[in-house]
């Protein structure tokens, strides 16, 4: 697997991610996950240090952010795009507890991520590691 997409709220949003990063990266690259507990599973399971390059957050709210934020330590070496559901300073502090490179918000187009995962994509391939 060489990305990760985790969007709690089933339906458009998650939708719309999906079929970004399955453009850029393709769906046998992909792996989705909607639970945030199948998630913290995922990422307490040992795997290859470079297994997974990217990794698309997608938080439904604020409460969905910090539980987000608490994994913080066991993803601090992800390359991590979030996804954030207001614009509302607190939500944005939150949220850059993550250390994300780069933030969009919910009712962006994702036209962005999609130019963003494809130019870490090649940077990852170019090292050898995606």
């Amino acid at each position: 697997m060489k990305a990760l997409l985790y969007a709690s709220a089933p339906g458009e949003l998650a939708s719309r991610l999906k079929s970004v990063l399955t453009e850029v990266i393709g769906e046998d690259r992909l792996a989705v996950f909607q639970d945030f507990q199948d998630l913290r599973r995922y990422f307490c399971t040992p795997r290859q240090a470079d297994e997974l390059t990217i990794s698309v957050f997608a938080a439904a709210d604020r409460k969905n952010l910090q539980q987000l934020a608490s994994m913080r330590n066991i993803i601090a070496d992800l390359r991590i795009i979030l996804v954030l559901p207001d614009r509302n300073p607190k939500t944005i502090a939150e949220g850059h507890k993550l250390q994300p490179r780069f933030v969009a918000y919910k009712d962006s187009d994702f036209t962005e991520i999609g130019a963003v995962v494809r130019k870490m994509a090649q940077a990852a391939e170019q090292t050898g590691v995606f």
